[in-house]
């Protein structure tokens, strides 16, 4: 069996990507039937998906300083940040110096 899977894994990167991390012992163990890899493939990509947006929501939150919440949507991410800036320049407005004034709001690349 392990053979088939290899031979429809030619067919899908993804999937050889995934068999190069799997020790060779387990590959009959973990991957699907050679009839689901369109479905495995898919599965693949809507985790790997959600692992880039989780990472990207992360990187926000710890570059400006906020609480890490790794499963809050980007959108709220972005509303957060934004008011974050918003009150430092509000702080820094009310002790009369300046906080980025050329630089805008970070913009969501969903939006």
């Amino acid at each position: 069996m392990p053979e088939m899977v290899n031979k429809e894994a030619d067919h899908h990167p993804v999937v050889v990507k995934y068999l190069a991390r799997i020790p060779a012992d387990l590959h009959d163990l973990l991957l699907p039937d050679p009839k689901h890899a369109a479905e495995f493939v898919v599965a693949i990509k809507s985790l790997r998906d959600i692992e880039e947006e989780r990472s990207y929501v992360m990187a926000l939150q710890r570059r400006y300083a906020l609480p890490l919440r790794p499963n809050e949507s980007i959108k709220r991410t972005m509303i957060r940040v934004r008011l974050e800036i918003l009150k430092k320049r509000r702080e820094a407005e009310a002790e009369g110096k300046t906080f980025d004034p050329d630089r805008s709001l970070p913009v969501d690349p969903l939006e």
